[in-house]
């Protein structure tokens, strides 16, 4: 995360890519309503 060539919104992308498990279009695709934070759920 502390790369400096590559700007902070792809390195945002990547983290939540390699923290979720999801795939691209499936992260395109969330709405806040997919997202419980209280249970720490990601609804795809």
């Amino acid at each position: 995360m502390a790369c400096t060539r590559i700007s902070a919104k792809t390195r945002y992308w990547i983290a939540l890519f390699v923290l979720s498990g999801c795939r691209l279009n499936e992260l395109r695709g969330l709405r806040w309503r997919d997202v419980d934070f209280e249970c720490e759920v990601i609804h795809v």
